[in-house]
């Protein structure tokens, strides 16, 4: 029935006219928006004792931040997603308003508002005081609404209008005031069954319903949101109306049975839909002609029935308060569920739609689904459980268990295609829509259509491995896969043919994206090349997105709109591709219905089922699954010791600085995302003072303890249900150090450790000095105990080096004087050979030979101990280099023929320049050649080359043999003192080691040198350098000119065999002697230690000269005094008084001092 205006028929039918265009448009809209198939909502509960509230819930409203405030009948709560609070206790608060940081509420003979302070604490206050006394009386407050800039408090006794300034205006009802309700531009209220409404701070009055004899109303709603004079009023159990332009017209009748469900609140989703809850059946979606969109009630959703008020918040769910239990509904209008465990379907294959119902193929039956989201399984004869189902023209055709049938859903008729044990698939290419291939326990099967009849049942390919539904490629071809790594390739050529393609040991999977196939392995998702027939690379997009080790899809589908909808073991959701890149992700409609496991992809329209293990998902792209609608807030800061709040984070988005906290005390920092869709799931981390981040976890607030004093930073992250992340920018606090912590505590200890610093190292330095002192002490003495042991050790040495020279000054002259006495005899017998034989005359020269040879020795090592003692003189005269060159060779000359080795001299005509020891120069010749004649083998030769250096200041020597030459590892101690190579420790005449050390050492004395030339292969070359001239001796080295013929000389010889060997044959010039005395037989004194020596010289003299003897210095004296000689030949080396002193004692007085004097040494 249409009511408008008065009851006149004429009057009536253009009203109704006019309705109805108005209706029509709104009408033709509505149904624009495809409403049929809404499944389940999404609907979580909470009840009344996890927040510790009691009784009826009230109302519910969303701040700026996302927080949740619940009027109850015990006070006002919040919910932040995760935690609940209480703010107020003992009111029994129906209705609230939140107007920026402030919440007006209003109870039985109170009212006031809650407002934080600076630490957060929603604080109280009252503002009954400012009405006036007379109205301060009045019972429950049912509204608080926020409307022109005044809240509006509504008793059944009055209207409070408070004003932002503190004054109030008052409204008295004409009789009284039972329910109010708020739109954008008015505020209606029932004054006694009488409908008003506040505009512009004027009361007007809607008499349309006076007429009608309707008293009680349920709810007002605008038609959109800028429609200002149109609106859906709805009674409690007379109907609803549309009121437009003053205008009255009903929508649901009183005698409809939707009017008799006691409506009692709405909301306005859209501008195309409004819900409506009721006292008796739940909540109802209406469009604008008063239509049932949607319900739910106790049957699909909510606990119980009785729903008083609706709030939708930011993330499209709607709050519906009820009885002991709190409800919030996501909209099923983009996202809704048939459920398995509601319907009964287990494990949801395939779907297609035919004549306005959905078939479903599932487990336990085939399903259809009509528009009215009616579910009935299908019954006559249809297979019992179903693997797949697809439309073909008019019939669906079904693959299940015991047979493949063809269903006709008009007729309800059932065919048989084929009987078998089991029926896995059934496919039709649409390159060959005349072909159908059937997946059974024995293998693949084809039938064809012949006059809309299928027929022929043929088995191409006998396989019981087969697990993967059949998928069509490009060209028509037609493909599967075994558990056992083969792809199958139906193919036509002529007739249908199938083969078997091995591409891996394991079970393989073969998918489809658009015109490309994939082959899914255990190792990862690859490409399949057709033209080769084998897998290729690695599918870089899913890899690249997953990971490299990541398991590959068992299902992939690319819809029309370009989306590839993808599932794995660990992921469901869909995408879109840009290049080799994985764009939009979105996993919204797995994670917020938690279903898992994506069977199939069926696009009816802007609808897109989801066909899943545990249900049916029919979804719409909601702007939910892209834009964050949710913030991330730090909510509560309290005392971890005390439990005490310390700061409390509602309404300002961002934590003030908190106050400092002791560190004996510690923090407890709660924290939440406000995302009440799957909020269970949401995930957190943080950081603090820029560290390490922590794990992600589901835990919601976290206890910073033992922490030391100073300031610090904390950092939050959270991710939601779909995986976006959200960050909430660093806070700080500050915790107070404990006394013992704090700056004046740390000022004490470093004033005491500096004292005590102090203290120590005064006392440390004392005792320090006082050890330094004592160590001076015994350092002083040790030093001095030292000094002592080193000199005395020095001393010995010294001793030690004194008593070593004499060893060998004494060991020298024990050896040569018993030589000279062996020489001497022997000389002198060899020169009789009269009175010799041969064979004694051999006997005897080998002696001789022997015996020079060990004074030769002995010689040595008093030159090596002399140049050691730095004691070996050098007398350097002028002297022919090659005449003294050419005798030694002469020398040498038989000892070389001996060995039939050839010794050659190379010389120049240059006349050098040339001053040296000679005793020297005879010394080093003498045993560079003999070591060369030594080492050389038999007919070898020997040369000896002189000339000019490259140096214009020198002389070069170059003595070159035939030897064995000298081993490498040898050459570096080739000049060391007693060093013996292996070829002279090998030789027939080993040497002693002494020889090249001498040479070297002799050399450096006159500034010369030697080297071993190494260039040469076979046998050795010693390059000895001498210096010219004689500038570069000291004028002590140097000899001094010859004595005048009358002066007196003393002459000392090294070698007395040399004075043996010339008897004495000295020219008169060199020992002047007075001829008369020379002629008389003069007479020769002979001072010597040794018997056996002066014997040997008096016995070799006596013919010449009157000898005298004494055995040493004293007794040389004693008898000089006495007998005055005319000659003296003495030893150096005597007891009791020397050569040397007896030379000095003689020389020292006139008598004596003219005497002649030959020293003869060892």
């Amino acid at each position: 029935m249409i009511l408008c205006g008065k009851h006149r028929p004429t009057l009536r039918l253009r009203l109704s006219l006019l309705c109805l265009l108005i209706y029509l448009p709104g009408y033709l809209w509505a149904n624009n928006d495809d409403y049929s198939f809404l499944g389940s909502p999404i609907v979580q509960y909470y009840n009344v004792d996890e927040f510790q509230g009691g009784g009826t819930n009230w109302f519910v409203q969303q701040n700026n931040q996302g927080i949740i405030f619940l009027s109850n009948a015990s006070g006002l709560f919040s919910f932040d997603g995760e935690h609940w609070r209480q703010h107020l206790t003992n009111m029994n608060i129906r209705q609230f308003v939140i107007d920026g940081d402030t919440i007006y509420i209003g109870a039985e003979t109170e009212l006031g508002f809650l407002r934080p302070d600076e630490n957060g604490q929603l604080i109280y206050h009252s503002i009954l005081n400012k009405l006036p006394q007379q109205d301060r009386t009045f019972s429950a407050i049912n509204n608080v609404f926020l409307f022109e800039d005044k809240i509006y408090f509504i008793s059944p006794e009055q209207i409070m209008a408070y004003k932002k300034d503190g004054q109030f205006e008052i409204i008295k009802p004409e009789q009284k005031f039972s329910r109010a309700w708020l739109t954008k531009h008015k505020l209606f209220f029932n004054d006694a069954g009488q409908l008003k409404y506040i505009q512009h701070h004027t009361i007007s009055e809607i008499s349309a319903f006076k007429s009608e004899k309707i008293k009680s109303f349920g709810f007002v709603s605008e038609l959109s949101e800028n429609d200002t004079d149109g609106y859906i009023i709805g009674t409690f159990s007379q109907g609803i109306y549309l009121w437009k332009n003053q205008q009255l017209s009903s929508l649901i009748a009183a005698g409809n049975p939707l009017s008799q469900k006691g409506f009692y609140n709405s909301l306005r989703i859209n501008d195309k839909l409004f819900a409506v809850s009721t006292i008796r059946d739940g909540v109802y979606f209406f469009n604008h002609q008063a239509e049932v969109i949607y319900h739910i009630n106790n049957k699909n959703g909510l606990k119980s029935n009785i729903a008083v008020n609706l709030f939708l918040d930011k993330q499209q769910g709607l709050w519906v308060p009820q009885e002991g239990q709190l409800s919030r509904i996501q909209l099923p209008f983009n996202l809704s569920v048939f459920s398995s465990e509601r319907y009964n379907m287990a494990k949801i294959a395939s779907l297609v739609k035919y004549q306005g119902s959905l078939y479903l193929s599932a487990v336990n039956g085939v399903v259809s689904i009509d528009q009215k989201s009616q579910v009935q399984f299908l019954k006559n004869n249809v297979v019992t459980s179903a693997a797949k189902i697809i439309r073909v023209k008019n019939e669906l055709l079904l693959a299940g268990a015991g047979q493949c049938q063809s269903f006709n859903p008009l007729t309800g008729k059932v065919k048989t295609l084929l009987k078998t044990a089991i029926c896995n698939d059934i496919f039709i290419p649409k390159a060959h829509p005349d072909a159908l291939f059937m997946i059974t326990e024995q293998g693949i099967v084809s039938m064809f259509n012949k006059n809309d009849s299928w027929i022929g049942n043929k088995i191409l390919l006998k396989n019981r491995h087969i697990n993967t539904a059949l998928i069509e490629d490009i060209k028509g071809n037609v493909w599967s896969a075994t558990s056992d790594g083969q792809l199958i390739k139906i193919y036509r050529d002529s007739y249908w043919k199938a083969k078997l393609i091995p591409v891996s040991t394991e079970s393989v999977q073969i998918l489809s994206r658009s015109d490309v196939l994939l082959v899914a392995t255990s190792t990862g998702l690859y490409h399949w090349d057709a033209l080769n027939e084998k897998i290729s690379g690695k599918v870089a997009w899913f890899h690249n997105y997953f990971g490299e080790d990541a398991e590959p899809p068992n299902f992939l589908y690319q819809d029309t709109k370009h989306r590839l909808w993808l599932s794995t073991p660990e992921h469901e959701g869909y995408f879109s591709l840009s290049g080799n890149k994985i764009q939009t992700w979105s996993n919204y409609p797995f994670s917020a219905t938690a279903m898992k496991g994506l069977r199939q992809v069926y696009e009816d329209g802007n609808v897109t089922w989801l066909a899943m293990n545990s249900g049916l998902i029919r979804y719409k792209t909601s702007p939910l699954e892209y834009n964050k609608t949710a913030d991330l807030l730090v909510t509560e800061i309290s005392n971890r010791q005390s439990e005490k709040t310390v700061q409390l984070n509602l309404f300002s988005g961002r934590l003030n600085p908190v106050a400092s906290i002791k560190s004996d005390e510690g923090l407890i920092l709660s924290f939440a995302l406000t995302n009440y869709l799957q909020g269970t799931k949401n995930q957190y981390r943080y950081q603090l003072n820029e560290r390490h981040w922590s794990q992600w976890q589901k835990q919601s607030e976290v206890s910073l303890q033992s922490m030391s004093g100073g300031n610090y930073s904390f950092t939050l992250e959270a991710k939601d249900f779909q995986g976006r992340l959200y960050k909430l920018s660093p806070f700080n606090f500050h915790i107070i150090p404990p006394w013992y912590a704090s700056w004046w505590a740390y000022l004490s200890y470093i004033i005491l450790l500096l004292a005590s610093i102090w203290l120590v190292a005064t006392k440390i330095a004392q005792f320090k000095t006082r050890k330094l002192r004592e160590q001076q002490l015994q350092l002083e003495q040790q030093v001095a105990e030292r000094t002592k042991t080193i000199e005395q050790q020095k001393d010995e040495l010294k001793l030690l080096d004194e008593a070593k020279s004499r060893f060998f000054a004494n060991v020298s002259h024990e050896f040569r004087t018993p030589l000279t006495l062996t020489i001497g005899p022997l000389q002198e017998l060899i020169k009789q050979p009269q009175d010799l034989t041969e064979h004694a005359r051999q006997q005897i020269a080998v002696a001789l030979e022997n015996s020079r040879q060990m004074l030769a020795l002995v010689g040595q090592i008093l030159d090596i101990n002399r140049l050691e003692q730095g004691e070996m003189n050098i007398v350097v005269t002028p002297i022919d280099l090659l005449t003294t060159i050419e005798a030694i060779l002469l020398r040498f000359q038989l000892l070389a023929e001996d060995k039939n080795i050839n010794l050659e001299l190379t010389q120049t005509n240059e006349k050098f320049d040339f001053y040296f020891d000679e005793d020297h120069l005879n010394k080093i010749i003498t045993n560079l050649l003999s070591n060369a004649i030594k080492f050389s083998p038999e007919n070898a030769s020997v040369r000896l080359t002189i000339c000019q250096s490259d140096k214009t200041d020198s002389i070069e020597l170059k003595i070159t043999d035939g030897g064995p030459g000298i081993p490498d590892d040898e050459k570096s101690q080739l000049f060391n003192r007693f060093f013996q190579g292996k070829n002279s420790s090998n030789s027939v005449q080993p040497g002693t080691g002494i020889g090249l050390a001498m040479v070297k050492e002799l050399l450096d004395l006159h500034q010369g040198s030697i080297e071993l030339d190494e260039s040469y292969v076979t046998g050795c070359c010693f390059l000895v350098t001498f210096m010219k001239g004689k500038l570069h001796y000291k004028d002590n080295e140097l000899l001094a000119k010859p004595h005048h013929k009358n002066q007196k000389t003393t002459f000392v010889m090294e070698q007395p065999q040399q004075l043996l060997n010339t008897k004495l044959e000295t020219d008169a010039t060199e020992i002047p002697i007075n001829s008369t005395k020379w002629e008389n037989r003069a007479n020769v004194l002979i001072v010597d230690d040794n018997p056996d020596l002066r014997e040997y010289i008096r016995s070799t003299i006596t013919s010449v000269y009157n000898t005298l003897e004494a055995g040493n210095g004293v007794e040389a004296l004693a008898l000089i005094s006495k007998t005055p000689p005319d000659f003296i030949i003495s030893d150096i080396m005597m007891p009791e008084m020397d050569g040397y002193e007896l030379t000095n004692a003689l020389k020292s007085t006139t008598e004596t001092a003219h005497i002649p004097l030959l020293l003869l040494t060892a």
